[in-house]
């Protein structure tokens, strides 16, 4: 019984190896469309203002407003 058990453990250890890449791609899924939800609510907040200094990037500006759905 403690071999086959033995094994067992063995066997399960290398499937989560072998998936290792592709779990990882889908923990880094799920978080970017979190963040992509947190931006998304965002925008619906009518109150809310975003403001930058002079060195940021114009394109990340521009790409955040869109992205919450607003129009320019």
């Amino acid at each position: 019984m403690a071999q086959k058990n033995a094994e067992l453990v063995l066997t399960e250890g290398r499937g989560e190896e072998g998936l290792k890449g592709v779990l990882g791609l889908r923990r880094q899924y799920i978080q970017l469309n979190k963040k992509l939800d947190v931006v998304k609510q965002m925008g619906l907040n009518q109150e809310l203002r975003i403001f930058g200094r002079a060195e940021d990037s114009a394109m990340t500006q521009l790409a955040a407003y869109q992205m919450s759905g607003s129009r320019i």
